[in-house]
C-alpha cells in the first residue's frame, strides 16, 4: 500500500468563492439606514417593483430610510458587512434565503425573526406576493403591522 500524502500547500483549503463573505466592494455605496430590503432582482416598473413600492407606502418608509438590494438566487453578499454599513435593525427578504447572506439560521417565513441585533421579515419573491392576496394580508397582520406600527 503506497502511502501518498496530499498536498495540503497547493490545495484550497476554502474556496475563493467564499471571498464574498469576508471583503465585498459593493458595501462601499452603503450608509446608515434603519431598513434593508434584500430582494430577488426585478425590473423598473414590473409587477415586483410596484408591488415593493405598495410594501414601503403601507409601512410608512420613506426612500432615506431604506436600502435595497437586489441578489440573483446564485449570488451572496455577507450579513456582517451589510450590517456595519447600514447598520440595519429592519431586514425584508423577499424570495432571498438566508444563506446567501451566510447566515446558517432556521427563520420562519412570514413572522418577525429576531437575530443578531435585526427583526429579520423573510418571505416569498414580490411576483409571488403580487399574486396571493391571502400572503399580503397574512405579511400585513403578522410583520409589518407589528414592526412598523
Amino acid at each position: 500500500m503506497d502511502n501518498v500524502l496530499p498536498d495540503i500547500f497547493n490545495t484550497d483549503i476554502v474556496s475563493a468563492a467564499f471571498d464574498v463573505f469576508w471583503e465585498d466592494e459593493r458595501m462601499k455605496q452603503f450608509g446608515p439606514k434603519d431598513n434593508l430590503v434584500i430582494s430577488l432582482p426585478f425590473a423598473s416598473g414590473s409587477v415586483a417593483d410596484i408591488q415593493l413600492n405598495k410594501l414601503l407606502a403601507a409601512c410608512k418608509l420613506s426612500a432615506e430610510q431604506y436600502h435595497i438590494i437586489q441578489l440573483a438566487p446564485d449570488e451572496e453578499i455577507a450579513w456582517h458587512l451589510l450590517k456595519s454599513s447600514t447598520q440595519a435593525t429592519k431586514v425584508m427578504l423577499l424570495g432571498v434565503l438566508p444563506a446567501q447572506l451566510g447566515i446558517a439560521a432556521m427563520m420562519l417565513a412570514n413572522e418577525v425573526n429576531q437575530f443578531d441585533g435585526a427583526q429579520w421579515m423573510p418571505s416569498l419573491s414580490l411576483d409571488q406576493i403580487a399574486q396571493n392576496d391571502a400572503l399580503k394580508k397574512q405579511l400585513w397582520v403578522n410583520v409589518f403591522q407589528k414592526v412598523y406600527f
